[in-house]
């Protein structure tokens, strides 16, 4: 997240270039998500596995958690004018997934 925060509010001018090609190549965003998607499904799935997790749908976890997570990781949420989520906030929502995923609440 300050990786990102530090991106996108440090080089405007490289974040709108960004935004420009995303837009016109919505086909590689898309498939990027995808992605994204696909490798949080897996660590899920992977905790499922080792009886960490009692989830029964690993994709809908995972979109759950990206859902819940976007804030910390969507590009245009963290450049915006409000100041930047703090690393205690993205703590507690990823306390409060992990909690989720362990109880089998998606």
């Amino acid at each position: 997240m300050r990786e990102k925060v530090r991106k996108v509010r440090d080089d405007p001018e490289h974040f709108a270039a960004y935004s420009a090609i995303a837009a016109e190549a919505r086909e590689v965003v898309d498939r990027h998500l995808a992605e994204i998607h696909a490798q949080v499904a897996r660590i899920i799935a992977s905790g499922v596995d080792r009886g960490e997790f009692r989830v029964d749908d690993p994709p809908a976890a995972a979109r759950a958690v990206l859902a819940a997570t976007l804030r910390f990781h969507h590009p245009a949420l963290l450049a915006g004018g409000d100041a930047p989520p703090g690393e205690g906030e993205l703590l507690n929502v990823v306390d409060l997934r992990v909690a989720g995923l362990r109880a089998g609440v998606v």
